[in-house]
């Protein structure tokens, strides 16, 4: 299974898909606008939504260059402004809304994405700069972070290692009031571009990914009153690079990813029922996809993005970003077109903002090249 960064993997391959010039339809309402451009096109960046409703974006890559310029979204004015600089560049490293105000973003890759990083930063959007504060105990990127209901953070998983050659199972927890990080129990297996789902119950499910040479298809709950990890059984499917969404009846669905017969896109879909630790199929997103966004929307779909996808081009199977976004209805249960993007990306992020829209921002294309453009979905009511 190839441990490439994204970018040297859309770049190795022989691209080719139509990404602007295309019809946009759909069969529900909902439509998707272009918006301000970023500053500096990226992809492997972190995006991470304000109290306040304006949208961070911190580090990334552009092209095999990693960053540590931030750049701040107004939802007002549409357009993007420069904050404080991260004091380590890094890329694959995912940031958290603390209950006080303050963005964690802890580890991450260096350098061409191949050394990883404990070094954690706070950003503070009142004076809009970063601070160090502990570092974590192991050096890791490609890992999850997710806020618990205590206020702390966990911090799950990862490559310790070059290039992915080794993954941690390895949890670390974070305490904002002592901005400190503790071990807590490790995972049973060690994964990376896994997904990592805060429950109603306040317990964080953790499902997939890629470790010890195999794609994953067990799933692990994590109790913070007992800091230990219990399992939650075993996916239909192996895969990584998919999605994870909380949906309002508290189950988690995934969506896509990668880990079908020797390492093919998924097309499947599955649901996680936390009160019988049971994962079901349900409908197929109709076509393969894997490092798309998913975001719960306001009417309670789910609205998939964009990834990257497979094209038939002459009878061979060519990787390429995506233009193409789906609805999930989870009241029928099935799967409706949406109004496509302006741009087809893939490694890029979305975060829904506090009028209901969905903001989608950088990525890559399918030539390669880091995108600027961001654009957002306004959903029908």
């Amino acid at each position: 299974m190839p441990r490439k960064t994204r970018a040297a993997l859309l770049l190795s391959a022989v691209l080719f898909f139509a990404s602007t010039a295309h019809a946009k339809h759909a069969n529900v309402s909902g439509h998707w606008s272009m918006t301000g451009r970023l500053h500096t096109a990226r992809h492997q960046h972190a995006m991470v939504l304000l109290p306040d409703g304006r949208v961070l974006i911190a580090g990334g890559m552009s092209g095999t260059r990693t960053l540590a310029s931030s750049e701040i979204y107004d939802p007002r004015t549409g357009k993007w402004s420069v904050t404080g600089t991260l004091a380590l560049a890094r890329s694959a490293a995912p940031a958290v809304l603390l209950n006080n105000g303050k963005v964690l973003l802890a580890g991450g890759c260096l350098n061409t994405c191949d050394e990883p990083s404990a070094l954690a930063e706070l950003y503070d959007p009142s004076t809009g700069s970063w601070s160090q504060t502990r570092s974590l105990n192991t050096a890791r990127y490609f890992h999850t972070a997710t806020l618990l209901q205590n206020g702390q953070v966990l911090v799950a998983g990862g490559c310790d290692s070059s290039n992915c050659a080794t993954q941690t199972a390895t949890a670390e927890l974070y305490d904002p009031d002592t901005g400190t990080w503790s071990y807590t129990a490790a995972l049973s297996d060690a994964p990376y571009r896994h997904t990592a789902s805060l429950l109603a119950n306040g317990q964080v499910l953790v499902a997939g990914g890629y470790g010890a040479g195999k794609v994953l298809a067990t799933t692990e709950i994590y109790d913070p009153g007992l800091g230990t990890w219990s399992s939650a059984g075993d996916m239909e499917a192996p895969r990584y690079l998919h999605t994870a969404t909380l949906l309002n009846d508290g189950t988690v669905m995934v969506v896509g990813g990668r880990g079908g017969e020797f390492g093919a896109m998924l097309c499947t879909t599955e649901v996680f029922d936390p009160s019988t630790l049971q994962w079901t199929y349900r409908r197929t997103i109709g076509k393969m996809v894997q490092e798309q966004t998913a975001s719960l929307l306001s009417n309670g779909m789910v609205l998939v993005a964009a990834g990257t996808g497979v094209a038939n081009i002459d009878n061979h199977l060519i990787l390429g970003s995506k233009i193409r976004a789906q609805l999930y209805s989870p009241r029928t249960g099935s799967w409706l077109n949406a109004d496509r993007l302006n741009h087809a990306r893939t490694e890029h992020t979305a975060v829904r903002l506090n009028n209901g829209d969905v903001l989608v921002a950088g990525g890559i294309n399918s030539n390669g090249t880091d995108l600027a453009m961001t654009e957002v979905y306004q959903a029908s009511q």
